[in-house]
């Protein structure tokens, strides 16, 4: 199975969010901003109607209390999908999402409960974010992430930068409907995502 079959569920998820947000709700109220819930709920669901079985709060083998955000696996392909979520909106955030990265390279099934195990060659994992900031959304799509974003500060992203090289991430992004009061620079809203084999 190839990473672009991965990322065009992904893509189909957070176009079924933006659908969502344009023909119906903006989901958060205030100063608050909205969950990372959101795109895994709709990312989830497109794996489901894709034909993968999908699982949620996962727990790891060896650390029980350790959880994944979401797991898809395909019998048919042998395949399986780690995901976790995040709004990428500050240093310590990058930190976390790098950290959710490692943890998605160390996550392995528990052979106890698995009715089949995927290859290692079909086994992915992906990050999801949103970010207001256009500096964050272009250095997420570039190339190499050696270079800190624009405009931040914080130890966070140097982390995360190199997590997404190292990986050999695939990165990319898609712009989300802005909330309506929201004036000046952070006036558009992005998910982001990035897809990498888990080794």
């Amino acid at each position: 199975m190839k990473s672009k079959t991965v990322e065009a569920i992904i893509r189909q998820g957070i176009r079924s969010l933006i659908m969502s947000m344009t023909e119906s709700y903006w989901p958060a109220v205030g100063d608050n901003d909205m969950s990372e819930r959101n795109i895994t709920a709709h990312v989830g669901h497109c794996f489901l109607e894709s034909g993968w079985h999908l699982v949620t709060e996962v727990s790891f083998r060896k650390n029980a209390g350790s959880r994944l955000d979401m797991l898809a696996l395909n019998r048919k392909f042998r395949a399986m999908v780690a995901i976790e979520g995040k709004r990428l909106e500050s240093a310590v955030k990058a930190k976390e999402l790098s950290d959710d990265a490692k943890r998605i390279i160390r996550f392995r099934l528990d052979e106890d409960n698995a009715w089949y195990c995927p290859g290692r060659a079909n086994s992915y994992g992906v990050l999801l974010a949103f970010t207001w900031s256009p500096e964050v959304q272009r250095w997420w799509r570039s190339r190499t992430h050696s270079i800190v974003p624009d405009g931040c500060r914080g130890v966070g992203w140097k982390p995360l930068g190199r997590r997404l090289d190292d990986y050999k991430a695939i990165c990319g992004a898609l712009m989300l409907p802005g909330y309506g009061e929201t004036d000046g620079k952070y006036n558009n809203f992005w998910a982001l995502y990035a897809i990498f084999k888990q080794r």
